[in-house]
């Protein structure tokens, strides 16, 4: 291998381990979808009311939710699902555990409080700039809309027919 070869290369990795180097500590840049931007999810979840560091109430986003057309329903569990897994990476996990030693679940109920709080709040999340949700845990968010869809139907949430094509966050 000739001499300019090798300094190409090591230029190369060079470059490699600078933008490592800069862009640690911060997570990866994610533009959201339509979809994850839609006002009627984010507006659903406006109504949630957090109780206590680890309860949320969502009987009145069940109830507005409960009020919309079953693909509307099942839009938002996919939403929630995509959302959730956004933030189930390497720099989010880290910036969990740094705040939180809960059990098992905390992870995924956390993430949950990242977006009782709006899109621009989760928008800054994702960003890195927030952390100091990760101590509190909103988990009804997972059921909002099995139990919308129950009341609407007036039947009980194991009958829910719809299963997120993302349902890796539970």
């Amino acid at each position: 291998m000739s001499t300019k070869t090798v300094l190409i290369i090591l230029l190369a990795l060079a470059g490699v381990a600078l933008f490592i180097y800069q862009r640690r500590g911060r997570p990866d840049p994610v533009t959201l979808t339509e979809s994850q931007q839609d006002p009627l999810f984010w507006e659903i979840l406006s109504l949630c009311r957090p109780v206590s560091e680890y309860e949320v109430e969502t009987n009145a986003a069940v109830i507005r939710l409960s009020q919309e057309e079953d693909d509307v329903i099942f839009r938002f569990e996919d939403t929630l699902a995509d959302l959730l897994s956004l933030l189930n990476k390497p720099y989010f996990i880290h910036s969990f555990t740094q705040k939180n030693i809960g059990h098992d679940d905390s992870f995924l109920y956390a993430r949950c409080t990242a977006m009782i709080h709006g899109v621009d709040f989760f928008k800054r999340v994702l960003e890195g700039k927030e952390k100091d949700f990760w101590a509190n845990e909103s988990e009804g968010v997972l059921y909002i809309a099995k139990e919308a869809w129950a009341r609407k139907h007036r039947s009980d949430v194991e009958h829910f027919p719809h299963s997120s094509k993302n349902a890796l966050y539970f």
